[in-house]
């Protein structure tokens, strides 16, 4: 990488320099009078390179510096010393595209600095940043709502339960009531009384049945609702199907 210009802001004497081109040879003079600044720009270039920076070179309205230089790049240069992989689409292509990039180091109150990139890969930096936003964003609502899906299935799988305990009470007694109608009705020789025996019987064979069907369907919806509980991508009805 070869640095191609610079940008010196609140550094000592220099409030802001502007961007600055160095010579296409690789020899650039700076020329001007006694304390107008030169060391002062070299000083700032040396602070861009090594972080370090001392009191007297604060302005005195306490405003803290800011170095900024561009470099020009071989993308073959650039590829060799990244991982591609861990490149987003977004960048190969503007790497791809430009020649150079700006990179700036920003002082804080407590002489620690940081590097941040420049505008023209902090854009791209920002459009890749929102589509992940977006992407956890989608990821979250989708969990958010398995995990609903999955606390009504665990309700109505709990619900099933309890209705086929009470249709397995139910039935249980009908079986013994049925039971003991039998019993009665060998007992009986009025013709009269063991009729009324036998319609209660089948009265009480015909509850017996519903009650069958009843469990079945609850088992149906249990085993439903405990495939949802594990699989919520599996709707009720495929399950039917």
């Amino acid at each position: 990488m070869q640095l191609v210009a610079f940008r010196i802001q609140n550094f000592r004497s220099i409030v802001d320099t502007g961007w600055h081109q160095l010579a296409h040879d690789n020899v650039t003079s700076l020329i001007g009078q006694n304390e107008s600044g030169k060391t002062s720009i070299l000083e700032g270039l040396k602070a861009f390179h090594d972080g370090r920076l001392i009191e007297d070179m604060v302005r005195s309205d306490l405003s803290l510096p800011i170095v900024s230089c561009r470099f020009r790049f071989d993308a073959e240069e650039i590829e060799n010393r990244i991982e591609k992989k861990r490149l987003g689409p977004e960048i190969k292509k503007l790497i791809g595209s430009i020649e150079s990039i700006a990179i700036c180091r920003t002082w804080e109150d407590d002489m620690d600095s940081y590097m941040a990139m420049g505008e023209d890969l902090k854009e791209v930096y920002d459009e890749s940043l929102d589509k992940i936003r977006k992407r956890e964003s989608k990821v979250i609502q989708h969990l958010e709502k398995l995990k609903q899906e999955i606390t009504d299935a665990t309700r109505d799988l709990d619900k099933a339960r309890e209705e086929a305990d009470w249709t397995r009470e139910k039935a249980d007694s009908l079986r013994l009531r049925m039971n003991e109608l039998k019993r009665q009705s060998r007992k009986l020789s009025s013709k009269t009384n063991k009729e009324q025996l036998l319609k209660e019987l089948g009265q009480e064979e015909e509850m017996l049945r519903k009650l069958d069907d009843f469990r079945t369907e609850v088992a149906r919806r249990s085993q439903a609702a405990t495939l949802q509980a594990h699989h919520p991508e599996v709707s009720e009805d495929s399950f039917r199907r």
